[in-house]
């Protein structure tokens, strides 16, 4: 997904990767906020912004499947 130059192959499990990165960028801003409410706003805010973007990658992926499938299958007949 990023790239030649940059696989990064673990062996951890997805939810020991996930725990990581929680652990690393979440867990540090939770601790900032003394408010819960307020960190978890900031928090939902982020979800937003991460959700919005991965949507957005993911039609940009559908399209161009579609497109190299298409095109890759343009000359043959399918029946």
């Amino acid at each position: 997904m990023g790239g030649a130059e940059c696989i990064d192959i673990s062996n951890k499990s997805y939810e020991d990767r996930i725990e990581v990165s929680h652990n690393k960028t979440i867990k540090p801003i939770e601790n900032k906020f003394s408010d819960k409410d307020e960190g978890e706003a900031v928090l939902d805010d982020i979800y937003s912004h991460i959700a919005m973007v991965e949507a957005a990658y993911m039609e940009i992926g559908i399209q161009c499947g579609a497109a190299l499938a298409i095109k890759l299958l343009g000359g043959i007949k399918l029946e």
